[in-house]
C-alpha cells in the first residue's frame, strides 16, 4: 500500500498526475514507478485513455478516499471525447476496459480510431499562459487535458497557440512507452519554456482552430453524448435542408467536397487530416452512405461545425425532413373565405420530370388543388404557387359571377381571384360567359384601330410599288397591331403577296417531271444488275440502288414526286424472304449450270 498521490489539479490529464507522482517521491527510475503503482512492470503509458486505473486505487487508499474512479475517467482522461460517438455498448466496454487491466487496441478499431486520422498519441503539448497560472496558482505546471486532444493546437481559453517541442534543442515533449514525463519550465538544454510563443499569421485558419477546440472542450465537459445510429440521419437530414443531396435523396458528393473545402481550406484540413479528394470516394461520402461504420472524433466534429457551427445546435435525434415545412399548409384559393389559413393536412411529394426536382401538391376540401417546386427556401414560399391543377367548382361559380357583373374589367377580376387574366378569359369561355371590359378600355381600343386603320391606309395608298416586308419596315407599330387584332381588314388593304424573282435568295423551280424520266431508266438499270449478280447475290433495296446510280440517301427523300419511279420501286423491291428464295435459285442454278448467270424466273421481274 502507498500513503501518498499528488493532488490531481483541474483539467489534469491522469496521465500527468502519475508523471509528478514520480517527482514528488523522488523516483529516478521510470520502472520504478510504473512497479510501484501497478505491481508490474508490463505497464504502457498511455496518455488519452488510461487504463488499469482500479489497479491505483487499491494500491493508494489515499486516493480512494478522495476521488471515485468513474470521476477520474470522465474529468481527467479522454474518456469523454472519445466515447460521445460510439454508443452504449462500446461506451461501457471502454469503461470497463479503462478501469480493468485489458488493452485497448481492439476496442480502438471498434472505436473508429484506427482507420481515422493518425495523430501522434504520444506527442505532449501545453499553453504558456496556462503554465503560467499553474506556477502561480499551484506552484508547478501540470498536463492539460484539453491541449492532448487530437487537433487541438490552441488554448481555447486563452487563445495562444500550444507548444510541442523546445525551441532551443528542438526536442519534442514525447511520452516514451514506459515513462510518464512530467511538465516542467525548463529543458534540459536551460531554455525556458514560459519564453516560447507562436504568433497568429493567418486568422482565418486560427479562428478554424479555435472553432474546433472550443467544440473539443465542450466533448470534454461529458454534457454532449449521440447516438451513432442517428448521427448519419441527422447529418443526411441537414444536407437535404442545405440542398446537397438530389431530388431521388442520393448525396452531391462533388458539391459536398467543394463546399467543404472552401468552408475550411486545405492548411486546416491538411493539419487535421481530413483531406478530400476531388472524386466521391472520401471519408465524408462514404461515412453518409453507410460504407464507413465508424468514423473519428476528429472528423465527426469537423462535420458538425461545417453542418450546425457547434456541437450544441446538434439536435439530439433526426426530426423527418419536410421540404415543403410542417403541417398543415395553407388554402391558396382565392374565392372562399378561409383564403391563406392552414387548413391542408396532407402534401403529396413527387419528383418532377426532366428537372428532378420535389414537386409538393396540395389538395383543400373546396376543391382548389396547387402545387409548387420545392424545397422551400422560407416561410414565405408557403404562399407561392407554381401551377394551378384545379380550381374546383367553388372558384368557377366566383369567376362566373364577377365576370357576369356589369362594369368589371377583366384585369380587376383576375387581381380579385388572385390569377391571370388568361385564366380568367379561358374559364369565361367554358363557361359560355361573356367578358365584359371597361368603357375606357373600349374607347382606347376604338381609337387605336382608327388611328392605325388610318395610317395604314395613307402609306399604301402614296406606296404602292413597295412590298409588304418593306411596308413593315416603315409601320411596324401599326403593322404588328392590325395584323394580330384586325387581320381580316388589314389583309384587304396590303397589296397582294408578290413572287420573289430569282436571285442569290432564291433558287429556281425544279421540274421534277423531267427529274423523274430521267432518274427512272438508272433506277431500272441499277435494278437489273443487281438481279443479274449471281455470284454475290445483293438484294434489291433502295439503299442498294442509290448506291449504284450515285445518288446518296436523297433517293428516298424525293420519291413522293416521282411517281414513276415509286411505281418502278414498288414492283421491285424485294423482302428479306424473296431475296432469300432468290438466293437458293441462284445458288442451286449454279450448281445445275454454272454458265447460267441468273434463274430464268428472276430475269422476268424486269422487262
Amino acid at each position: 500500500m502507498l500513503e501518498y498521490f499528488p493532488c490531481i489539479y483541474p483539467d489534469e490529464i491522469f496521465y500527468s498526475a502519475i508523471a509528478r507522482y514520480r517527482i514528488h517521491t523522488h523516483s529516478n527510475s521510470y520502472r520504478e514507478t510504473i512497479y510501484e503503482l501497478f505491481q508490474t512492470y508490463g505497464v504502457t503509458a498511455v496518455i488519452d485513455l488510461s487504463n488499469r486505473i482500479r489497479n491505483i486505487f487499491e494500491r493508494i487508499p489515499v486516493l480512494k478516499r478522495s476521488y471515485e474512479e468513474e470521476a477520474i475517467l470522465i474529468e481527467h482522461t479522454m474518456f469523454p471525447f472519445y466515447s460521445a460517438f460510439i454508443g452504449d455498448t462500446l461506451r461501457s466496454e471502454l469503461v470497463v476496459n479503462m478501469l480493468g487491466d485489458q488493452g485497448n487496441s481492439v476496442l480502438r478499431m471498434k472505436m473508429g480510431l484506427v482507420s481515422g486520422p493518425v495523430f501522434d498519441a504520444r506527442l505532449l503539448k501545453y499553453c504558456p499562459v496556462c503554465m503560467t497560472k499553474d506556477l502561480e496558482t499551484y506552484g508547478e505546471a501540470y498536463w492539460h487535458r484539453i491541449h492532448q486532444v487530437p487537433g487541438v493546437l490552441v488554448c481555447p481559453y486563452h487563445s495562444a497557440y500550444l507548444q510541442d517541442k523546445c525551441i532551443g534543442c528542438g526536442d519534442n515533449f514525447r511520452a516514451e512507452s514506459q515513462a510518464f514525463v512530467a511538465l516542467t519550465d525548463r529543458c534540459i538544454c536551460g531554455q525556458y519554456f514560459l519564453d516560447q510563443r507562436t504568433l497568429v499569421e493567418d486568422d482565418n485558419l486560427f479562428q478554424k482552430q479555435m472553432q474546433y477546440a472550443t467544440n473539443a472542450a465542450k466533448l470534454l465537459a461529458g454534457d454532449v453524448i449521440f447516438d451513432p445510429t442517428d448521427l448519419q440521419q441527422i447529418y443526411t437530414m441537414r444536407l437535404k435542408e442545405l440542398g446537397f443531396t438530389c431530388a431521388s435523396g442520393s448525396l452531391r458528393s462533388n458539391d459536398i467536397i467543394q463546399e467543404f473545402c472552401r468552408y475550411y481550406g486545405q492548411d486546416f484540413l491538411e493539419q487535421m487530416q481530413s483531406t478530400l479528394t476531388t472524386v466521391a470516394n472520401n471519408w465524408i461520402v462514404n461515412y453518409l452512405r453507410n460504407q464507413t461504420p465508424r468514423l473519428h472524433p476528429v472528423r465527426q466534429l469537423l462535420l458538425i461545425q461545417w453542418l450546425y457551427g457547434s456541437v450544441e445546435n446538434l439536435p439530439s435525434a433526426p426530426k423527418k425532413y419536410h421540404p415543403f415545412g410542417d403541417a398543415p399548409w395553407p388554402c391558396l384559393n382565392a374565392a372562399v373565405c378561409h383564403y391563406g389559413e392552414d387548413i391542408i393536412s396532407e402534401c403529396i411529394i413527387k419528383r418532377g420530370g426532366q428537372s428532378h426536382k420535389l414537386i409538393g401538391v396540395f389538395a383543400c376540401d373546396c376543391g382548389f388543388t396547387y402545387c409548387r417546386s420545392g424545397p422551400d427556401s422560407g416561410r414565405e414560399d408557403r404562399y407561392r404557387i407554381s401551377k394551378v391543377l384545379k380550381y374546383g367548382d367553388i372558384w368557377k361559380n366566383k369567376a362566373r359571377q364577377l365576370v357576369n357583373r356589369d362594369g368589371v374589367p377583366i384585369r380587376a377580376v383576375a387581381r380579385e381571384l388572385k390569377t391571370s387574366p388568361t385564366i380568367i378569359r379561358k374559364y369565361a369561355k367554358e363557361l359560355k360567359t361573356t367578358i365584359i371590359s371597361s368603357d375606357s378600355q373600349i374607347d382606347k381600343g376604338q381609337q387605336r384601330r382608327k388611328l392605325y386603320r388610318s395610317v395604314a391606309l395613307t402609306f399604301v395608298a402614296g406606296n404602292p410599288q413597295l412590298l409588304r416586308k418593306e411596308i413593315y419596315s416603315q409601320i411596324t407599330k401599326e403593322y404588328a397591331w392590325l395584323w394580330k387584332y384586325d387581320y381580316d381588314w388589314f389583309i384587304s388593304v396590303l397589296p397582294l403577296a408578290r413572287e420573289m424573282p430569282l436571285g442569290r435568295n432564291r433558287k429556281p423551280t425544279k421540274d421534277w417531271g423531267e427529274i423523274d424520266l430521267i432518274i427512272y431508266p438508272l433506277v431500272e438499270t441499277a435494278t437489273k444488275e443487281i438481279l443479274d449478280d449471281t455470284l454475290k447475290p445483293q438484294r434489291v433495296t433502295i439503299g442498294n440502288i442509290e448506291r449504284r446510280i450515285g445518288r446518296g440517301k436523297r433517293l428516298y427523300k424525293i420519291l413522293h414526286k416521282l411517281p414513276r419511279t415509286s411505281e418502278l420501286l414498288n414492283e421491285c423491291l424485294e423482302s428479306v424472304e424473296d431475296f432469300r428464295i432468290r438466293r437458293m435459285k441462284c445458288k442451286e442454278s449454279l450448281r445445275v449450270d454454272p454458265n447460267l448467270t441468273c434463274p430464268p424466273s428472276v430475269t422476268g421481274r424486269i422487262k
